[in-house]
C-alpha cells in the first residue's frame, strides 16, 4: 500500500513537472520550486496511502454481511430471523459488533438496528459501512485535488523564466572596428 502510494505520487509529480515545463516554455525550477515539489510529494504520498486504505476498507464492507450473520447467531442465538429488535437488544448487538469489528466501531450505532429484523441487520450494517466509506473516499479525493491545485499554483509562482541571451551575445560580438 505504501509502495503504491509512493509510486503514484512520483508519477503525479513527474506529470506536474512535465506540464509545468511544457506550459511555460523557457522556465527553470528555482530551489524554492524544488522544495515545494518535495513537500507536495510528501503530502500526496500520505493522502494516497490514506486513499488506498479507505478503498481497502470499503472492500471489507462488501464482505461483512456473512460475518455479521454468523456473529449475530453467536450473540443472540435465541432470536428467530423475523424477530424485530428492540432498542435494548439493538444496543447489545451494537456492542457485540463493535467487539467483533473494531475498525467499524465508530460507524455502529444501536439506533440503526432498532426495528429491523435480525436477518436484515447484516445488510443494514453493510450498507452503512459502504456509504460512510464512499463519503470518506470522495473526501480524500477532494483533498488530493485541492493539494495538487494549491501546490501547482505555488510552483507556477516560484519558477523563473530563463532569459534568452542569444540576442545580447550577438550584439556584444559585433565589431565596430570598420569605422
Amino acid at each position: 500500500m505504501i509502495i503504491g502510494a509512493v509510486f503514484l505520487s512520483l508519477v503525479v509529480i513527474g506529470l506536474l513537472y512535465w506540464i509545468t515545463v511544457s506550459l511555460k516554455s523557457g522556465t527553470k525550477y528555482t530551489p524554492l520550486s524544488w522544495i515545494v515539489s518535495l513537500v507536495l510529494f510528501i503530502a500526496l504520498t500520505i493522502e494516497n496511502a490514506l486513499l488506498f486504505n479507505a478503498i481497502e476498507k470499503r472492500t471489507y464492507s462488501d464482505d461483512i454481511a456473512t460475518s455479521v450473520k454468523t456473529s449475530i447467531d453467536a450473540c443472540l442465538p435465541s432470536l428467530i430471523s423475523d424477530y424485530k429488535l428492540s432498542y435494548e437488544e439493538a444496543q447489545i448487538l451494537a456492542l457485540q459488533l463493535k467487539v467483533f469489528f473494531p475498525y467499524a466501531a465508530k460507524y455502529i450505532k444501536a439506533s440503526q438496528f432498532e426495528g429491523h429484523d435480525v436477518s436484515e441487520v447484516a445488510d443494514v450494517l453493510s450498507k452503512i459501512l459502504h456509504k460512510t466509506s464512499s463519503i470518506h473516499i470522495w473526501t480524500l479525493v477532494g483533498w488530493i485535488l485541492l493539494t495538487l491545485i494549491v501546490g501547482e499554483t505555488i510552483i507556477f509562482l516560484t519558477i523563473k523564466k530563463e532569459r534568452n541571451n542569444s540576442y545580447s551575445r550577438r550584439i556584444s560580438t559585433h565589431s565596430y572596428d570598420d569605422f
